[in-house]
């Protein structure tokens, strides 16, 4: 066997043909190479990890050291990435969801849950402390019949303003004329439905 031919034992395109295990120590899963069923151990950059479809995946496989018993693969689904990208911009994105996080050229982080997916996802931060700083406008649009939510045990809005007065709140009242002038203190008994601030 020649060096070319030898070459094309050992490099070449696959398909994923099964699942993955993530019991199992290194991520191998199933997949047709050379009309043969093989399993490859499928090798991702540091940090990013995914369980590859096993219906429509392609994957690069290399024979490491030239041993056909030892494999590994670079696989993806080509037919299902961002075609909207710039060129130089960068996508993080789920195939079947069509969720992603795109880096674009102007500087823009894009972060979308619900392109093309009729139960929208929801973005959940679960974290100790969250900052989050901007030097211009930030812009919270909610869709017509949806709610904020705050819960915590001290909200604090800004640094200026009156101060906000609620049931149960001491309050001053001052009457300015009549018989009934002078300065009377109480407290609020009552209120409309809290529905904004």
């Amino acid at each position: 066997m020649d060096f070319l031919d030898k070459l094309k034992s050992l490099i070449g395109f696959g398909q994923i043909t099964g699942p993955a295990d993530n019991t199992t120590q290194f991520p191998i899963q199933q997949m047709s190479f050379k009309d043969k069923i093989v399993n490859v151990m499928q090798i991702f950059p540091y940090g990013l990890y995914g369980n590859i479809p096993s219906d429509d995946a392609l994957g690069i496989i290399f024979a490491i050291d030239g041993n056909k018993n030892n494999k590994v693969a670079l696989s993806f689904t080509p037919q299902k990435r961002p075609v909207d990208l710039e060129q130089n911009e960068v996508a993080f994105y789920h195939p079947y969801t069509g969720a992603f996080i795109k880096l674009r050229n102007n500087g823009d982080l894009e972060i979308n849950t619900q392109e093309g997916v009729e139960t929208p996802g929801k973005v959940i931060l679960n974290c100790a402390n969250l900052v989050v700083s901007s030097e211009k406008d930030i812009d919270i649009a909610v869709a017509s019949g949806g709610v904020v939510n705050l819960d915590a045990d001290k909200i604090n809005l800004g640094k200026a303003g009156n101060p906000i007065a609620r049931t149960g709140d001491a309050v001053s009242v001052t009457v300015t004329g009549g018989s009934s002038a002078g300065t009377y203190t109480g407290t609020i008994t009552g209120g409309g439905v809290n529905t904004s601030l």
